[in-house]
């Protein structure tokens, strides 16, 4: 399906190729085998050949300042760094929890399509919190679905990150010490960590985005139980993600696909203390970014 996202999708087998980790650069020499590979089963080989080199470009400049920091602190300190700032954030997320009361919070979140049936799927929110510990329980989610708007283990944490930090971790390196204070409940088979073999097309921009949304709305209550935070809590922003996908043949008779995504614009929450943005971008990212439309 021209865009990679199939809404007739029941498999994730009908969502596109799919590679396991493997090296398209090996010492410092593209592999074309693997290269060929990938560019044979798209329709805009030249557009996504780019795309990949953006990336190798990308990952080159990195390890090149890795490099040079190394050379510059010693490998030791590089490491030891990493680690603290790790280190750091859980120590400091964990002094914010111990400053809420402990309690259980509950907020739902739905979808009301899966490509196929016009049927709603809940997304259920359990909070409990107690002392320097956050434990979000999902289990009273709606089964997984037969459609494309699953959600994988991967997405699912980095939904409810994306739901949390802002609100709790503002201020501190955003890394894996913020989840250490986090234990996260999602049974296999619900709507928000399907099984193996599911659609998951969706998953970001369907399924993480009402993920993310419910937590922060489930947080904003804890942080509305006391007075010294109730100015932080705040309404859900930019209730749903909605792309655009379009694909057909140009004036060159040469085959395009587009994503619009205008939808990055919509309206931000108030908070107890000032009203929301008229146009915000997502709850992660309240700037909006849409695509020229000249470019698109």
């Amino acid at each position: 399906t021209v865009g990679s996202v199939s809404v007739r999708a029941k498999e994730k087998q009908q969502e596109g190729l799919m590679m396991p980790p493997m090296r398209i650069i090996e010492k410092g020499v593209l592999r074309k085998d693997v290269w060929r590979m990938i560019l044979n089963m798209t329709r805009q080989p030249q557009m996504v050949g780019l795309d990949l080199r953006g990336f190798i470009a990308s990952n080159v400049v990195a390890r090149e300042r890795l490099v040079e920091l190394m050379a510059e602190y010693g490998v030791e300190t590089v490491l030891m760094v990493m680690e603290e700032l790790i280190r750091y954030s859980e120590r400091r997320m964990r002094e914010r929890l111990r400053e809420l009361p402990d309690g259980e919070v509950c907020t739902n979140g739905f979808l009301d399509h899966d490509g196929t049936e016009n049927k709603v799927y809940r997304t259920s929110v359990k909070i409990i919190k107690s002392d320097d510990q956050l434990t979000i329980d999902m289990s009273a989610s709606s089964p997984q679905s037969s459609g494309y708007i699953n959600c994988t283990e991967g997405c699912l944490v980095g939904a409810i990150f994306g739901g949390v930090a802002p609100l709790l971790a503002g201020g501190l390196p955003w890394n894996q010490g913020v989840l250490q204070a986090i234990n996260v409940i999602a049974p296999k088979g619900i709507i928000c960590n399907a099984k193996s073999q599911a659609a998951t097309g969706a998953a970001t921009i369907g399924q993480g985005w009402v993920i993310t949304l419910t937590t922060s709305h489930a947080i904003s209550k804890l942080l509305a139980l006391t007075e010294k935070t109730r100015g932080s809590s705040q309404a859900v922003t930019h209730g749903t993600m909605a792309a655009l996908f379009t694909g057909d043949t140009n004036q060159h008779g040469e085959p395009f696909g587009n994503q619009l995504i205008d939808a990055q614009i919509g309206g931000g929450g108030a908070s107890a203390l000032i009203d929301g943005i008229d146009q915000s971008g997502c709850f992660v990212s309240p700037r909006p970014h849409v695509a020229n439309i000249e470019s698109n």
